[in-house]
């Protein structure tokens, strides 16, 4: 059955001294509701449970806990009606009727039309890409935890401030890279809405969703080299080779290279469909790619991780975690000993370090682009019509490799 607490609802607050209404909110089957209490509190007079460095906080707790109590009664005797409320809202209208049955009752309302929950989720469940799925279902929680009345809200009441105060519930624990990744999701359904007729203005016009720069993840040759090189503890040997193969492959992504299987290699090449873009690549395997590939031979897939873990992020979560701790070991007494070799090393950091020594070594941007698997927005639709040269790529990686291997750049021929 349902249940009700108090929220301080300081979702459109300016800033800490602004006061915002206490509610006490109803939650029934994954729905919510609110009845005003008729309190406005700043932040700091409220401690979650009772009103503190407030002139009449002793006579508000009375008032509060009485209002408290009357609506925990009458959800108390709803329930002895054994009725199937369907959602919090019709529990808050019985809840309201049982506590002021003279009360002159709101005028039936239709039911609304083009109601955004239902709009946000068909509109995720249609995205092909679990890894989008993901970013839509995490907006979508920000969106309930802003908005507890969302539910019963139709896409064409959230306006400009809704989104502002959005927003600003997101800053208080995202950056804003973050907020720019789910924000977009948001407007991809707006967007939709327009096109469907439904929204003629749109909330989204001149709303800042530029991403800031983020520090690069790559590394020096130096770096690199020694990460290589450097004597580690037996248990983090595998996850040092595994980063040097998702390195040698091109900064390969992890679930690309962890899911593949062992048909996917045909004749020195490996062959996969991108998990985030859907593209297809060749990547020619390199002697020292292939000599880890045959190290960590797997049963049924390409690797052998995967014959030990049944999900991929499980066993990327310890690699990260290991990489992060490279060169530093342990004694008898389990001390650490040492200083790990490069402390924010993580897979990410193979594909940016790839590009990065590829440009130093003066390979076209072109190529770089073409090996990273990036779309030329220039030219979409010309590269629908020409077959790309792998061979540039294969070219590219083996002078990376070497490059790395002996520290000296390849002398271009006059």
């Amino acid at each position: 059955m349902a249940n009700a607490k108090f929220f301080l609802d300081r979702r459109r607050a300016k800033d800490k001294t602004t006061q915002t209404p206490l509610r006490i909110v109803i939650r029934h089957k994954d729905t919510s509701a609110s009845i005003s209490t008729n309190v406005l509190l700043r932040e700091d007079q409220w401690d979650g449970k009772d009103v503190c460095n407030h002139p009449r906080e002793k006579q508000l707790n009375i008032l509060l806990s009485k209002q408290k109590a009357d609506v925990d009664n009458a959800i108390l005797a709803l329930e002895t009606q054994r009725k199937d409320y369907k959602t919090a809202a019709e529990v808050k209208e019985a809840v309201l009727e049982y506590l002021h049955p003279d009360r002159e009752k709101p005028a039936v309302k239709k039911p609304k039309e083009n109601l955004f929950i239902p709009f946000y989720t068909t509109f995720m469940e249609e995205r092909n890409a679990k890894g989008t799925q993901n970013i839509y279902a995490r907006a979508l929680r920000w969106i309930q935890k802003y908005d507890r009345e969302i539910d019963g809200k139709s896409i064409t009441e959230l306006d400009r401030e809704w989104l502002k105060g959005l927003d600003l519930a997101m800053s208080k624990t995202n950056s804003k890279n973050t907020r720019s990744i789910l924000l977009r999701s948001v407007r991809a359904v707006f967007k939709q809405a327009q096109d469907q007729g439904i929204l003629s203005i749109d909330p989204f016009k001149g709303f800042d969703l530029k991403q800031e720069a983020t520090m690069k993840r790559s590394m020096s040759l130096k770096t690199l080299q020694t990460i290589r090189d450097t004597p580690v503890a037996p248990w983090q040997e595998e996850y040092r080779d595994m980063f040097m193969l998702m390195f040698y492959l091109i900064g390969i992504n992890a679930v690309d290279l962890f899911t593949a299987k062992k048909e996917q290699l045909i004749d020195g090449r490996l062959y996969y469909k991108r998990r985030k873009t859907g593209k297809q690549y060749s990547i020619k395997v390199q002697p020292e790619a292939m000599a880890i590939i045959k190290k960590y031979e797997g049963k049924n897939y390409l690797l052998s991780p995967m014959d030990r873990y049944s999900y991929y992020k499980d066993y990327l979560q310890h690699m990260n975690r290991a990489l992060a701790t490279l060169g530093q070991v342990y004694n008898t007494s389990s001390k650490k000993i040492g200083d790990p070799i490069f402390p924010k090393l993580s897979t990410y950091w193979s594909r940016h370090t790839w590009a990065t020594l590829a440009y130093e070594i003066g390979i076209p941007v072109d190529t770089i682009g073409q090996a990273l698997g990036h779309s030329d927005r220039q030219h979409t639709i010309t590269f629908v019509y020409i077959r790309m040269d792998e061979g540039k790529v294969d070219e590219a990686n083996r002078e990376v490799l070497d490059y790395v291997l002996t520290g000296e750049r390849k002398k271009k021929s006059a």
